[in-house]
Parts: C-alpha cells; sequence; structure tokens
C-alpha cells in the first residue's frame, strides 16, 4: 500500500481550547460548542475561535464537521469551514482534518486562498484540546 504524504507549508496558528456546551442530536451524533484562544504565526492574527462541531460516532473512527468564527484581536472575522476524521489513540482523542476561511474582511482576504491541514490531540482528562494548523500547499 501507498501512503500519501500531505505537503504541509508553514504553521499558521496553535491553539488550546475546551467544549463549552454540549448536545446528544442521537445515540450517534453529538454537537459540541467550542472557543478556544488562537496564537498565529508570521501574518496569521491571533484571536479567539468559537464554533460548533458535530461529532458522528462510526465503528472505528468518529466523523468531524464543524463552522465557527475566529476573531482577531484587531475586530475582523475570519469564518471558518471544517471537516475532519478522529480515533482514540493511547487513551487520547486525535483528530486530522481540513479547514477553509471565508472572510469578508479586506485585511484578512488572503486567507479566502488557504486551505489548512489541522492537527488536533484533546487533553488527557478529555476537558480540551490543542491543535495545529498548517498550509496545505
Amino acid at each position: 500500500m501507498t501512503r500519501i504524504q500531505m505537503p504541509l507549508g508553514k504553521k499558521l496558528w496553535e491553539q488550546r481550547g475546551k467544549a463549552t456546551g454540549m448536545s446528544a442530536k442521537s445515540k450517534a451524533i453529538t454537537e459540541v460548542t467550542i472557543a478556544a484562544e488562537t496564537k498565529g504565526f508570521g501574518q496569521f492574527p491571533n484571536g479567539r475561535n468559537t464554533g460548533t462541531m458535530t461529532y458522528m460516532e462510526e465503528p472505528i473512527i468518529t466523523r468531524i464537521t464543524g463552522r465557527g468564527t475566529l476573531a482577531t484581536e484587531d475586530g475582523e472575522s475570519l469564518p471558518w469551514n471544517y471537516s475532519g476524521v478522529s480515533k482514540e489513540v493511547g487513551g487520547r482523542s486525535k483528530t486530522r482534518g481540513v479547514l477553509d476561511f471565508d472572510s469578508r474582511s479586506e485585511k484578512y482576504a488572503w486567507t479566502n486562498n488557504l486551505l489548512c491541514s489541522v492537527e488536533s490531540t484533546s487533553t488527557e482528562d478529555g476537558s480540551g484540546f490543542m491543535d495545529t494548523g498548517y498550509e496545505w500547499e
């Protein structure tokens, strides 16, 4: 089997966050609201990230979709869309996904051309997460 490598570019951000709310929609579907503090690298902005993630549990993995907004420290909004998969590894949830932006900000219009690879890991107690976003070249 050939393994496909995603060509990752520069690191765009790191963030730490937690679930701020949870709602079971069915036995296999859970909706979670999140909040995180984002530290940007290079020209990527710092800010506060909020969103809603939908988790659809399957036998081996969990599929995740989400939408939210990064409110930048300078008052701009960067709406985002996310799609990924998660599995349990060593007692923690490991998630990999793709995120894109849909900003109306002139200052951050360049983010609309980004496709980002996101790697996320839950905290040991499962109450939070840490993730890193990379430019997908």
